[in-house]
């Protein structure tokens, strides 16, 4: 190459090698939309979703609550019954006897009822330590027994669990230490 040559540049121009402006526009509008009707889509899927899973639900709790109002019927009309017969019957020993047994029997189906449908009762041995959490003190009982102290002298009513979680804390009496008074 001679100076009195000049090189030969190839100019290259990167904006020519880009589509038009309008193109690029056109382009991100289709996108855009294509975009815009997939998402609807999408939520349209999603409500029709939503929608079965709660008519699931409705129904699958429909048929728990006829289930459990269906054993309380029947509970109910059994005592109903029973009622009616010895409200006529004449007051004596044997139907007296044949009267608690049948309220015992009552409350054993309720509660058989209850854990049918997961509620668990629960209540705990005399002289078991009192615990506040599953637990409701319904009177205390003044003791010169410091062993005592703190200890549950007799449940009035059954506690009830659902899921883990007490669902009716159990009903008691418990022992509080009271030193006798000593005069000096």
């Amino acid at each position: 190459m001679t100076t009195d040559e000049t090189p030969e540049f190839i100019e290259e121009n990167p904006i020519d090698e880009t589509p038009p402006l309008s193109a690029m526009l056109e382009k991100l509008l289709t996108d855009f939309q294509s975009k815009l009707k997939y998402d609807e889509h999408k939520n349209k899927i999603i409500d029709e979703q939503h929608a079965e899973l709660q008519e699931f639900r409705g129904g699958l709790l429909r048929k728990i609550v006829t289930r459990i109002l269906s054993d309380v019927i029947f509970e109910l009309d059994d005592t109903e019954k029973l009622t009616r017969f010895y409200e006529n019957a004449e007051p004596t020993p044997e139907n007296y006897e044949k009267l608690l047994k049948l309220t015992r029997q009552f409350a054993e189906n309720l509660r058989l009822l209850l854990e049918k449908n997961e509620a668990v009762p629960y209540r705990c041995e005399p002289g078991s330590p009192f615990d506040p959490r599953r637990q409701r003190a319904m009177s205390v009982l003044a003791t010169d027994d410091q062993a005592k102290d703190k200890t549950v002298a007799a449940t009035i009513r059954w506690g009830f669990e659902y899921e883990g979680k007490v669902l009716r804390q159990e009903m008691v009496e418990v022992y509080r230490y009271e030193p006798e008074h000593v005069d000096r």
